[in-house]
């Protein structure tokens, strides 16, 4: 190991490992980099079975990201160049480190492309077009394809502007052509992906809507928000009463709070909403209509009148909370399961042509933007992701994706694929990567760090899904072909700042909210020794504070007056202020 670092158990075993695809979850300030350098040093200076840099593939996720990995191990070099004076073996990967493939993604395409022009038919002489000028060319292409439509007069495009152009002009529908556009240029094969896509909505006659992709989605949907609603009903039930309810049977109820009156109506709210969420648990294939009725079936009853000596701060407090309970069961009954599967099957027959035909707008774009750079002899940045992956992969009839001749050569090139901030990977660049490595060979190469807590690229199309699936299914065990090890110490923060980070991550990071549990297991532990001040007044930080800037919100909380009886809305004059919650 490199003098003067303390590894931890961890980090050596991801310095170490060999023999296997490895997935290095590192949390924030847990020294990814660092274990990734080291990983690269060990092989290059390995006494018994020593790598050339040149033969291993460092990908990073920008440019400065790369020349500062190159940096960092040119100067690993350089130290253990000190420690052992005249090694030729280390001279020469120092010699070798210019040769070294560390780069991004996209320069590695680039690199790819340009060794093998020949097998796409691209002119050799092509450079890559910068973001400005790219976008420029991309919109005269989108101004041409509709000028074409209005010149032919194409009813299913006038049809689908009728729909979705807006009031005044097209820009509307130009907009949305040119984002979904934008959005399928991630996705391997976008033209064929849109196309499988469109046709979903295509459903058959009798379908029942929650069979379907987006049915299956909505009623897990509605069973989080009904699971929500109901931890919200227990909380006011135990501001009512002494004991907190269980399994919606009554409990002894406190004195002197003055809201005993309102704890049966509460525990009917409880029973309602529960039931439906018990059905949602036992059947997992629910028919939507089922869904559809029980939600339409829920009423509130009005709350009886209470005395004045009520605890005003507790009654303002559980009247908002049955009130955000009422809006929460309208939202669903309006926005999320609004109607019966029949309609919902109607709506999609209607819109099927109209979505149609927007795929064709978009794939025309593509079509059109194509030739435009051709002419001009451009590429984009996907362009460089779409070439690569037709350079390296070969599609078979109903088999399997396999590798090419090109990414035969580049498996035996590199022994190594080495890939950082792997949590804001997209699919494109997850097949390019297996297409050179040797996992489908039964000899799984790659070493992939990152922590997808912090993959903030979504709206670059990053799919974090990839980090997680391997996470989630790679061994922690030695021996395993795929491999995962847990970094879990913070070396950045003193351990206040860690705490205050684990207690507020653990209450809103969930698999629904943050694609993963903030469990023990993924929380920031100190890994480094700070000194004391003397003076406690003077420690760095102080208290841990915490603001929440609160925007606009077009949602209404207040009481709709839905089911509310005309003694219930009088008594409203009478009572207290909604309290914040």
């Amino acid at each position: 190991m490199s003098s003067g670092r303390n590894w931890t158990k961890e980090q050596k075993e991801a310095i170490t490992g060999q023999g296997c695809g490895m997935l290095v979850s590192a949390a924030a300030g847990a020294g990814k980099t660092a274990v990734l350098v080291e990983r690269v040093i060990q092989k290059i200076t390995d006494a018994n079975n020593p790598v050339d840099i040149d033969r291993l593939l460092v990908m990073t996720f920008t440019n400065a990201a790369a020349s500062e990995m190159r940096e960092r191990i040119a100067d690993a070099i350089a130290e253990r160049l000190e420690s052992e004076p005249g090694s030729q073996k280390i001279l020469r990967q120092l010699t070798l480190l210019d040769n070294a493939t560390i780069t991004t993604i996209h320069s590695f395409c680039l690199e790819v492309i340009r060794s093998n022009f020949q097998l796409i038919g691209i002119d050799p002489n092509f450079r890559v077009a910068d973001e400005t000028e790219s976008r420029l060319i991309k919109l005269e292409a989108l101004n041409d394809v509709f000028e074409e439509q209005y010149e032919f007069e194409n009813p299913d495009f006038y049809e689908l502007l009728e729909y979705y152009g807006g009031n005044r002009d097209d820009q509307a529908l130009q907009d949305l052509v040119l984002n979904l556009h934008d959005y399928v240029r991630s996705i391997p094969w976008p033209e064929e992906w849109l196309n499988r896509m469109c046709d979903m909505l295509n459903i058959p006659d009798g379908t029942d809507f929650s069979l379907t992709p987006w049915g299956k989605v909505i009623v897990h949907t509605v069973k989080l928000e009904l699971e929500g609603i109901t931890r919200m009903i227990r909380r006011a039930l135990d501001l009512i009463s002494i004991d907190s309810m269980q399994d919606g049977n009554r409990g002894e109820i406190t004195s002197g709070s003055g809201l005993e009156k309102y704890y049966d109506i509460y525990i009917e709210d409880y029973k309602n909403i529960s039931s439906i969420l018990d059905y949602l648990n036992k059947n997992h294939d629910a028919k939507w209509d089922d869904v559809y009725n029980l939600l339409k079936g829920i009423s509130f009853k009005a709350l009886p009148r209470i005395g004045k000596d009520a605890d005003s701060g507790k009654q303002g407090t559980v009247k908002k909370i049955r009130n955000d309970v009422k809006a929460g069961i309208k939202k669903l009954r309006e926005n999320v399961i609004a109607s019966v599967s029949d309609e919902i099957a109607a709506d999609l027959k209607t819109v099927y042509p109209k979505i149609k035909t927007l795929c064709s707008l978009v794939n025309m774009l593509s079509e059109k933007y194509a030739q435009k750079k051709m002419r001009r002899t451009l590429v984009d940045f996907n362009d460089l992701e779409h070439f690569c992956l037709e350079i390296l992969s070969v599609k078979t009839a109903g088999g399997p994706l396999e590798p090419s001749e090109a990414a035969l050569s580049y498996r035996e090139k590199f022994s190594e694929i080495l890939v950082d901030e792997y949590q804001d990977s997209n699919l494109v660049q997850e097949i390019i990567i297996n297409m050179i490595s040797g996992k489908d060979a039964e000899e799984p190469n790659v070493f992939m760090v990152g922590d997808v807590k912090q993959s903030i690229y979504r709206f670059r199309n990053a799919r974090p899904e990839l980090f997680l699936q391997k996470y989630n299914t790679y061994s922690i065990n030695k021996g395993s072909p795929f491999r995962k090890i847990l970094l879990y110490k913070n070396f950045r923060s003193r351990t206040g700042v860690l705490d205050a980070i684990n207690f507020i991550f653990k209450q809103i990071m969930s698999v629904e909210a943050g694609e993963i549990d903030y469990t023990d297991t993924e929380r920031l532990n100190a890994g480094a020794v700070f000194p004391e001040c003397e003076d406690k007044e003077l420690t760095p930080g102080g208290k841990t504070e915490l603001h929440l800037l609160l925007g606009d919100s077009d949602g209404d909380t207040d009481d709709d007056g839905e089911n509310e009886t005309e003694e219930e809305k009088k008594d409203k004059d009478d009572e207290p202020a909604d309290e914040e919650v």
